[in-house]
């Protein structure tokens, strides 16, 4: 599922490859964490992060507020949640919104 989500990134939504970091750990209140995928810009500033689930996990409130904690320390523009089936984008304040075009279409 993941590699099919980054195919779409590449491929469709013409992010770079070299702009894209997956499954990196963060330290979160003291405790190390990890997230499934982030996006920098142009001046490699978190652009969006992605939190994946697996097919069969409902995108509920305990998976976004999972991806707002990992962003609290990340602090992109974006926030993105999928399971594969569904997806879910949020911005800055936390509207939800279409997926954001490539830092580099800007």
């Amino acid at each position: 599922m993941r590699q099919h989500l980054l195919n779409f990134l590449v491929s469709e939504k013409k992010y770079a490859p070299a702009s894209i970091a997956i499954e990196k750990e963060i330290s979160l209140n003291d405790l190390k964490k990890r997230f499934d995928v982030v996006v920098y810009d142009l001046q490699l500033q978190p652009y969006l992060i992605i939190e994946c689930k697996a097919p069969y996990i409902s995108l509920d409130k305990s998976v976004v507020e999972q991806a707002l904690r990992y962003n609290l320390t990340i602090k992109a523009q974006f926030l993105m949640i999928t399971n594969g089936i569904s997806d879910l984008v949020f911005n800055s304040k936390n509207e939800v919104v279409e997926l954001p075009l490539s830092p580099s279409q800007i």
